[in-house]
Formats: structure tokens, sequence, C-alpha cells
């Protein structure tokens, strides 16, 4: 009888870690929302999409708009500065630099280059630098904008890259086979195992990965990726902003928060 209450008591202890392990995220916020992809938010709660080939911001600071006609439609978006937003034209291999109104502030086309770069990913690093995915040579550059050169770059990846988020300080980068953290510098800090995911999001050194319509949450303290335990959304786009987690279904954006 011992034996069994204990071996009891045992399964009970497993079973509460591993449901406050993976215990459900708070849903904070719905909010209908008509676009053709989410981009996300900044710290003061206003949001970013595309529609028709125009990036709009939307919130308490005002409405406001960006678009080019002979640009087409814009890849990507990156938001971790409000003041000096990165706005990437894969197509047109141009990246266009933006104020808190979407003012242009600044341009640059790669094709234009004295040494031509076919770009996959843009985004900004510290200072007046920026992530570029080079796809030419399959290396991760920092760009000086202002000077315009690389003034680091990585080794070449092997394998095919799936997806980039970046802060100021590190890149991360998702391959068929890894996921690799860089420095600035271009050095190698961490290389572990993809183990099926498709896509990143990235906030302040945390990780949020999808994989089929599961998403999965890494603290910046550890290695290992733990499943969330959300509601059963259609996820068309994600975004990690201070603890906050975006899901947009293509209808409605849901907010939910990290513990």
């Amino acid at each position: 009888m011992r034996n069994h209450l204990k071996y009891f008591c045992i399964f009970i202890f497993s079973a509460q870690a591993f449901f406050a392990q993976n215990k459900p995220v708070e849903l904070k916020n719905k909010i209908p929302l008509k676009v053709d992809q989410f981009q996300g938010t900044d710290k003061y709660g206003n949001i970013y999409y595309f529609k028709n080939n125009v990036f709009y911001k939307f919130g308490k600071d005002g409405n406001f708009h960006f678009s080019d006609l002979q640009l087409g439609k814009p890849t990507s978006s990156d938001l971790i500065n409000p003041l000096k937003i990165v706005l990437f034209y894969e197509a047109m291999n141009t990246l266009v630099l933006l104020d808190h109104h979407l003012i242009e502030i600044a341009r640059i086309n790669f094709n234009r280059l004295e040494k031509f770069k076919t770009l996959r990913h843009a985004s900004e690093a510290s200072g007046d630098k920026i992530w570029l995915f080079n796809i030419d040579n399959q290396q991760l550059e920092i760009f000086d904008y202002i000077q315009k050169k690389t003034i680091a770059s990585s080794q070449p990846l092997a394998s095919k890259v799936l997806d980039i988020v970046s802060d100021f300080n590190f890149c991360w980068i998702l391959t068929e086979n890894v996921l690799a953290k860089y420095n600035t510098y271009g050095s190698l800090l961490e290389k572990t195992a993809n183990i099926g995911f498709e896509e990143l999001v990235e906030d302040n050194g945390n990780l949020v990965a999808q994989k089929d319509n599961t998403l999965f949450n890494r603290h910046k303290s550890s290695t290992e990726f733990e499943e969330l335990q959300l509601p059963i959304i259609n996820i068309k786009d994600f975004y990690l902003n201070d603890k906050n987690l975006y899901i947009y279904d293509g209808e409605i954006l849901h907010e939910f928060h990290l513990n």
C-alpha cells in the first residue's frame, strides 16, 4: 500500500509540474482587423499592418501610412525602434527607413550599390547599422547604411534559411536544420537543432516559434522551447512585444499575456 501511495504521489507531483510549465496564457483583448498582413505593435499600443501594398500605423499616435507604387508590395517591417522603422521590399532589393509618422528618412537600393547584394532580410541593428541576409553568399551581414558598406559578416550557412529575427545586438537565423544566434561581429554564439519550426518572433531575447498551427515559447534564460496552451486559433500572423503575444487569424487580432 505504501508503495502504491508513493507512486501515486509522484504521479500527481509530476502532473502538477507538467501543467505548471504549460499553463494557459491569459487572453487580454480581441480587436477586429481586416488587413493583408499584421506586422506588430509598439510599446505605445500602435498597430502596424500591410493592406493593398500600403504600410499603415494606427493608434494613439494617430493614423499614418506609407506607400510607393514603384516599390510595389512590402515584404516586412522592423518595429524595434518606432522612431526609425525599417521597411523592406525584397522584390525590389530595397529598404526604406521611416520616422514615427511614417515619413521617409532614407532609402537604400542595393541594386545600385557598387558591391551588389541580393537580400532575403533587413532589420535594424544598433547605431547606424542594419542586419542583412545576403542570399548570394548565404551570409548574415552587418551593414552600415551611412557609409553603405558591410562591416562584419558570418560564415556561410549550409542549409536553407526559413526565417530571421533580430534586436539591436543579436540575430537569430532559423534554417531547415538549426536555430543559430549571432552577434554584431558576425560571430556564432549558439546553435541548436530545429525540431520542425517554420517561423520565429523575438522580443528582448525571448523567442516564440511556430510549428504547424502551434506556438512554442523560449525564455531568454533557457535553450528549451515549451508549447503554449492557447485556444484554437488559425494563426495567420503572430508577434511578440513586452511579454504580450499577438495572434492574427485574418479577422481578429488576439492579444495574450505571457507570464
